[in-house]
């Protein structure tokens, strides 16, 4: 982020009208991070775009649309890329620079929605028209605030259809199931085969957002919750297993994820409800209910409920031996919501015969 830099040097910039500019810092002695502000001042900036690299190496590019020339005003800042980095700088600002991508390239994603709990890529395809055969190029991918989070490279060998002019580039971008749930934007580059005149077009977040190009992915993250839980505890290593009991409380972590409890302090105390209201979260409890030949057991427990992730699948089961169990026909019932979770209660069948033993339990599975 263009906030992790403390040495930079300033510049402001002045538009002389509403269109697109290229800033880079092409022939530098130094790993250069370059960022562009809007904002009446120093103390009162918002960030456009920053840009740590293009394909040249040290060098940073950013490509931005202009508005509200000449009025308009802009700051860059340049810094070394690791803070300590001293030697000559270079900077140029250039109307469209050398633009290489005519008109504007199209992007689609597949799939544009993925859950990183069990798929771990999306295809990015860009279909674009050069004025200058491509070499290599990036695409980037950040979170809402801009943050980058994976990037996968492609040169012409990704290139599935078409010809050097005009085709349709297919690059596998890579995505850790650590994602959160949310939606994230793409950013792109394209660069030609290093020549006399050198060429690259890099789009950011906000630029795909100024040309009306659809380049928002959706994720959704099936395990992130239980990812989420383990950090919320400070649970590393082992300890974060699912299978783990590092509080010894005879609990395994997934229980305690499932049944909404600390993993770190031992707490096997039943779950309370008072009337519709939950009281206190705890391990399952198990009921007599009815009278004569309708008496039956009820299992009453915590589940997660379904949001931006999907929570533990929970099947309460009843046997007679404690051997052969049998998943219950009853639906749950909801007795009581709080947060994240729900108290939820499921009986037993009746036989029309009294029974003189029968077992429950709760099965997750996730």
């Amino acid at each position: 982020t263009a906030s992790n830099y403390q040495g930079t040097v300033w510049y402001l910039f002045k538009p002389a009208a509403d269109i697109w500019y290229e800033i880079n810092t092409v022939g530098s002695a130094v790993d250069t991070v370059l960022a562009l502000w809007t904002g009446t001042g120093l103390n009162d900036l918002q960030l456009v775009h920053v840009n740590n690299e293009a394909s040249e190496g040290g060098v940073s590019r950013i490509r931005f649309q202009s508005h509200g020339a000449p009025d308009a005003s802009y700051f860059i800042s340049v810094a070394g890329h690791d803070g300590s980095a001293q030697g000559s700088l270079k900077l140029t600002v250039q109307p469209g620079g050398n633009q290489m991508i005519i008109p504007e390239p199209s992007i689609t994603l597949s799939p544009s929605t993925v859950d990183v709990g069990t798929t771990g890529s999306t295809t990015v395809g860009i279909t674009m028209s050069v004025t200058s055969d491509v070499a290599t190029g990036y695409v980037k991918l950040y979170s809402a605030d801009g943050t980058q989070v994976t990037s996968a490279t492609y040169s012409v060998g990704n290139r599935t259809s078409g010809n050097n002019s005009s085709g349709l580039y297919n690059v596998s971008l890579p995505l850790s199931n650590s994602l959160a749930s949310g939606t994230y934007v793409l950013g792109m580059q394209a660069q030609n085969a290093v020549s006399s005149p050198s060429k690259a077009d890099s789009y950011g977040w906000d630029q795909m957002t100024a040309l009306g190009i659809p380049a928002t992915l959706t994720i959704q993250n099936s395990k992130y919750a239980y990812t989420q839980f383990t950090i919320d505890n400070s649970l590393v290593g082992t300890a974060a297993a699912k299978t783990a009991d590092p509080d010894k409380d005879g609990m395994k972590n997934l229980e305690e994820f499932a049944f909404g409890l600390n993993p770190s302090l031992s707490d096997v105390a039943p779950l309370v409800l008072s009337g519709s209201t939950l009281v206190r979260r705890g391990v399952p409890i198990t009921l007599l209910i009815g009278t004569g030949n309708q008496q039956r057991l009820r299992v009453e427990f915590i589940r997660r409920v379904a949001g931006s992730q999907t929570p533990p699948t929970y099947v309460v089961e009843f046997s007679d031996d404690l051997v052969n169990w049998t998943p219950a026909t009853n639906a749950a019932v909801v007795l009581a919501t709080s947060g994240a979770f729900e108290a939820v209660s499921v009986d037993d069948i009746t036989t029309g015969t009294q029974r003189t033993k029968r077992f429950a339990h709760v099965v997750i599975t996730y």
